[in-house]
């Protein structure tokens, strides 16, 4: 998956799906998130996708992204 979206807000760069992992960076509101893998969902909901992020891999929580 490639795509590109937006941070609807400052958002946290993770080195895993969850909010207890450690954070890359970050993604200021307005900023091009390129969106490169699956979506990690909880439960029912989609709630992380995994990006490209300064060359590394991380993962945005999508409640921040549009």
């Amino acid at each position: 998956m490639n795509k590109t979206m937006k941070a609807a807000h400052d958002v946290y760069v993770r080195k895993g799906p969850k909010k207890e992992f450690e954070k890359l960076g970050a993604y200021a509101k307005g900023a091009e998130v390129k969106v490169t893998g699956q979506v990690y969902k909880h439960g029912n909901k989609a709630c992380w996708v995994q990006v490209s992020y300064k060359g590394e891999t991380g993962y945005v929580c999508t409640d921040y992204l549009k």
